[in-house]
């Protein structure tokens, strides 16, 4: 552990009770929302939603792919005005929106590659992430036409006979595309070279930082 942090940041966290913590920050996936509402393994909720009560901030990510007036967006404020009359003295929940940005894209061996390349070019994409969907729609923002995709278990590790089968699927495409998670994950493959991963920022509200951090 850094001497010299400022900040901690822990993935996790919001269950963990007897955790000090200065802020609950909660992100909800806007492509996901809240699924059918109920617990795990019925769905996809760690808590009742009531608990978001206890979150200082809420953060929506994928806001762009699906707008501000998804059902889900309405009981998040809805949830936030009743944090504020739960906790007048104390918690105060805020919501912020972000979005996934494709900024470029990156070689097995580190070398950055524009967007424009694959821009009106037919790619097949792969994956071993939770969301392959959300993926998808941001490898189809940078304008690239994605005639295939083969989704793997989030984690997946990779072996030889499995780029064999992407790269036997991906026969009519122009480019190959993964995640920068995944490519990791296979860069010591020979096949890795002919592969590219896309790189993409996390771009929140600029009132985040400042709520956050202290500066805009």
């Amino acid at each position: 552990m850094s001497k010299q942090a400022d900040i901690f940041i822990l993935d996790d966290a919001f269950q963990h009770f007897a955790l000090h913590r200065d802020i609950d920050i909660v992100l909800v996936d806007c492509l996901r929302g809240f699924g059918n509402g109920r617990l795990f393994p019925a769905g996809p909720l760690r808590e009742p939603l009531a608990q978001l009560a206890r979150a200082n901030i809420i953060v929506t990510t994928r806001s762009d792919n699906t707008g501000k007036n998804t059902p889900d967006s309405n009981i998040i404020t809805t949830l936030c005005k009743q944090a504020r009359a739960a906790y007048p003295e104390g918690i105060t929940t805020e919501i912020y929106n972000a979005q996934h940005r494709p900024t470029c894209l990156r070689t097995a061996d580190g070398k950055d590659v524009p967007l424009s390349v694959i821009a009106g070019q037919e790619v097949f994409a792969f994956c071993g992430i939770g969301n392959p969907d959300a993926f998808r729609l941001t490898l189809q923002a940078t304008g690239a036409d994605v005639v295939g995709m083969m989704a793997l278990p989030d984690h997946h590790r990779y072996d030889n006979s499995d780029l064999k089968k992407i790269f036997k699927k991906s026969d009519n495409a122009q480019w190959i595309i993964t995640t920068e998670k995944d490519i990791i994950k296979i860069r010591q493959n020979p096949l890795a070279g002919k592969v590219l991963c896309l790189l993409i920022d996390f771009e929140i509200d600029r009132g985040f930082y400042k709520r956050v951090f202290g500066y805009d």
